[in-house]
């Protein structure tokens, strides 16, 4: 008697088709965009073209037996592998998240954290509103009142998204880097994808102290040599990177990094997220967004950490001798994005 299997449990290459929230795909990217190995793709050329994608039925049938999850997405992610279906839906899944979050990470310097919408799974994160009534003791003033749990505000890949990263922002040539078109050490390249992740999950959020930690985990990944993470070697090392800037010592950058770097050590070692400010937030986000920008612009000064370390000693030498720099390019770039006050308040 031959022995029942399951289908989840039959070895074999297998396609997931998976609804995402808040991510659409314009006809500047052709309606598709991949990071790695999953691709994302408009639904309607996802209907059109489902046969390139090893989709066998049309998905007018899959939906009956879906429950409509097809039909309820502008976009869905599409990846394969090979294995036992039930084996391999988790990594699938971890995959399909991770790329998300690196899509997720191209907000960064190009939209106001107000504007930066949950990009993920559909149903993995809700929109929403707070609700709540208020009174005042021992008066008849009542007040209801809400606030957004999160901005449904969808990132569109679009002409305006790409040329801002053709021109003067990061995300393509981070691209080029994590696809292996340009050369990095692996270990660089890893920790990259690893950053791209940490920072598209601090877009993703909107707890303000969580997103301050990745980023401080995301940067100082970035500039730490063996691991070592040292309060001044982190502030010497940015310094090297982006101190050229007229304002860096005029605003007190050294100071304002070191205090962050405090702030994340009250993070983690006394659980303290309540103490992190908006200002500090965007401040981590500033220095990540200038720091990734010039790393993989120029991959042949940053090729790994330790190159970036011997950068430092190389750029702070000149200082101590009265030089100016001939190491740092005329094309390393600083950007900033204004906050007004409305604009703390409203994220």
């Amino acid at each position: 008697m031959s022995e029942l299997v399951f289908p989840s449990e039959r070895e074999g290459e297998w396609v997931f088709v998976i609804p995402v929230q808040n991510l659409v795909l314009d006809n500047s990217v052709q309606k598709q965009f991949s990071v790695e190995r999953v691709t994302f793709v408009d639904i309607a050329k996802f209907r059109r073209q489902r046969r390139r994608f090893c989709v066998p039925r049309p998905v007018s049938k899959l939906d009956k037996y879906s429950r409509g999850i097809l039909t309820s997405c502008r976009t869905v992610g599409v990846v394969r592998q090979t294995g036992k279906g039930g084996e391999i839906t988790i990594p699938c899944l971890r995959l399909v998240q991770d790329e998300l979050s690196i899509i997720a990470c191209s907000q960064l310097g190009y939209s106001k954290r107000k504007y930066t919408g949950l990009i993920g799974i559909q149903g993995e994160q809700g929109f929403g509103e707070i609700k709540f009534t208020k009174f005042r003791k021992g008066k008849q003033d009542a007040l209801f009142s809400f606030r957004l749990a999160r901005s449904n505000f969808p990132l569109t890949l679009s002409e305006t998204w790409l040329n801002t990263h053709k021109d003067h922002s990061f995300f393509l040539p981070l691209l080029a880097i994590l696809r292996k078109e340009t050369k990095v050490t692996d270990k660089t390249r890893k920790d990259l994808r690893k950053a791209a992740i940490l920072i598209g999950k601090s877009m993703n959020t909107n707890d303000i102290g969580l997103a301050f930690l990745m980023n401080m985990i995301a940067l100082e990944m970035l500039v730490s040599v063996d691991g070592l993470k040292d309060r001044e070697a982190i502030v010497r090392h940015l310094e090297a990177i982006l101190g050229w800037v007229g304002f860096w010592d005029e605003e007190g950058f050294p100071e304002r990094i070191g205090e962050l770097y405090d702030r994340r050590c009250n993070v983690v070692h006394q659980g303290d997220l309540s103490g992190v400010s908006k200002k500090q937030l965007l401040l981590s986000d500033e220095l990540l967004l200038n720091l990734v920008n010039n790393l993989v612009r120029h991959p042949e000064l940053f090729s790994s950490n330790r190159k970036i370390a011997e950068f430092a000693h190389l750029v702070e030498a000149e200082r101590l001798l009265g030089q100016s720099s001939k190491h740092r390019r005329e094309k390393f770039i600083y950007l900033r994005r204004d906050y007004t006050e409305r604009d703390l308040e409203e994220f």
